[in-house]
């Protein structure tokens, strides 16, 4: 038989792809109101029963949000990549800024490729829309002011470079960055040529972007971020990095004298936060003994009494009658499950995934080996013998697990507190990623093999501190699973070949 019945899609069903394609390119925004049903029905030229059929589905999913007379709106399916915590410790953090803008070189990077590669006629018409206000904002010389409008042109980059993952990650992200990028701007703008030369890049990645030559663009992209990192670590003074020490370790003495007049609970406080927010305190970490606790920090027992209890309220810490206090699991999200499940379920999106993946994976490695304590590297190279051992009776499922907290302890030794949270926010889809990978080559026990030794090559450039040599080896899995993926949609096409020619074969010879 040469032929395959067709089964055709049910309405209800078109109609649900249809919007869930309007939410994940970003012309559907959280918080929209859909027309109203009659309306939308004449619309899509559909009936209201298909249409209530697929608002239910869609619903069900978590991606709209039907009112009772109210509408119908988008949910907020890419949720908060920052913390609270994580906002504060950026504006009351000078040196926190650089961790910014070291994850902002790699985005904007990629952003500003792939817009140049894949913008529209209409979005190049935006981009020049926002940059021209971007240059009207410059005039005026107001850090805040400029901040804004330096966010809402990367967003339209964003937009433009039809990346799905990327764009969800950098609305999620730069939506809390005006203020901080206006703090930025204040320190770096007070030495004289920086503004011109910042404006000067930025002027070279736009005419990029709009020939559509993509390696420019990027290479422009990264100008900019590297002299404002650059500028902007010469112009503060940086404190040493903290290493990375087990809880008890992690706390110091309050500094009273600096704090008065403010209640010593709100430093307290104010430390726990941020031993969590950078990672040194995680979800499950029990604090010390409250006595402990009290003479490490030297305060009060009712001081710190009165903090922990603050931070049980916020929902930070957990407290166990007569069984200690412990870190609540509050993960930042940059992408929440309705969104991980549509973008694992579209090939364009996970190939999009993975080239994102590329650039905040090869960051991580890099600032790993440059950056790793020896807790870092006892961690690393305890995780990789779990997957090692995982390798040798292979469970996809299992496998991802352990590949993926991987990945999360290098971003811990990364100690750049923004890349930390995208990659715990990423989780989900990371883990998803990599399962469905191994699920493709679990038959072919060399490739298996090969996502082992590539670990194992990040690892050793970790421990030897290489920085170029871990972020090749983090460079060159990436391309790997790129081929792997690539090769299986091949290797499926030629097997539903043979299996229509079997048939047919049957058919004709009657056996």
């Amino acid at each position: 038989m040469k032929f395959s019945p067709i089964s055709p899609q049910k309405i209800s069903d078109s109609i649900a792809i249809h919007i869930e394609d309007l939410i994940l390119n970003g012309l559907l925004m959280p918080g929209d109101k859909l027309p109203a049903e009659r309306e939308l029905a004449k619309d899509l030229q559909v009936s209201r029963t298909s249409l209530r059929d697929a608002l239910v589905k869609l619903e069900a999913r978590g991606l709209l949000q039907v009112r009772h007379s109210g509408g119908t709106l988008v949910r907020d399916i890419i949720g908060p990549t920052l913390t609270d915590q994580l906002a504060v410790l950026l504006d009351e953090h000078p040196e926190a800024l650089l961790d910014l803008l070291e994850v902002r070189e790699a985005l904007e990077r990629i952003a500003a490729y792939y817009a140049a590669q894949r913008a529209t006629a209409l979005d190049r018409e935006i981009l020049e829309q926002r940059f021209a206000m971007l240059n009207q904002s410059t005039d005026t010389g107001d850090p805040g002011k400029d901040a804004v409008a330096i966010v809402e042109y990367y967003l339209a980059i964003a937009n433009a470079s039809h990346n799905i993952a990327l764009m969800h990650v950098m609305r999620g992200l730069y939506r809390l960055m005006p203020g901080s990028i206006g703090g930025s701007l204040s320190v770096i703008y007070q030495r004289p040529g920086t503004y011109e030369t910042v404006h000067k890049h930025r002027r070279e990645m736009h005419a990029a972007i709009m020939h559509g030559d993509a390696d420019a663009a990027a290479v422009a992209a990264n100008a900019v971020t590297l002299f404002l990192r650059v500028t902007f670590s010469e112009l503060i003074t940086v404190q040493p990095a903290e290493a990375k020490l087990q809880p008890a370790g992690a706390f110091s003495a309050v500094d009273k004298d600096a704090l008065k007049p403010a209640r010593l609970s709100d430093a307290v406080v104010a430390q726990i936060e941020k031993l969590i927010t950078s990672g040194k305190l995680r979800a499950g970490d029990q604090l010390p003994a409250e006595k402990t606790l009290a003479d490490i920090l030297q305060v009060s027992r009712s001081v710190l009494r009165d903090a922990v209890v603050r931070l049980e309220t916020r929902g930070v810490l957990n407290i166990k009658q007569g069984g200690g206090t412990f870190v609540c699991n509050v993960p930042a999200r940059t992408i929440n499950d309705p969104l991980a499940n549509l973008l694992s379920s579209n090939i364009e999106a996970v190939f999009d995934f993975l080239h994102l993946r590329g650039s905040l994976e090869e960051l991580c490695a890099a600032y790993a080996a440059e950056r790793r304590d020896q807790i870092d590297l006892e961690q690393l190279q305890k995780s990789y013998i779990d997957i090692e051992n995982g390798v040798k009776a292979p469970d996809p499922y299992r496998d991802a697990e352990r590949i993926t907290d991987f990945h999360i302890y290098l971003a811990e030794a990364s100690h750049n507190v923004v890349l930390v949270h995208i990659m715990r926010g990423l989780y989900k889809l990371l883990r998803t990623s990599i399962r469905t990978n191994l699920e493709r080559i679990q038959s072919n026990a060399g490739k298996y093999n090969l996502v082992l030794e590539h670990h194992r090559d990040i690892l050793k450039a970790v421990e030897e501190q290489d920085v170029d040599a871990a972020a090749n080896a983090a460079s060159i899995h990436i391309d790997f699973i790129n081929q792997s993926i690539s090769q299986f949609g091949i290797e499926q096409k030629r097997l539903e070949q043979s299996r229509r020619r079997a048939e047919s074969m049957v058919i004709e010879n009657g056996y």
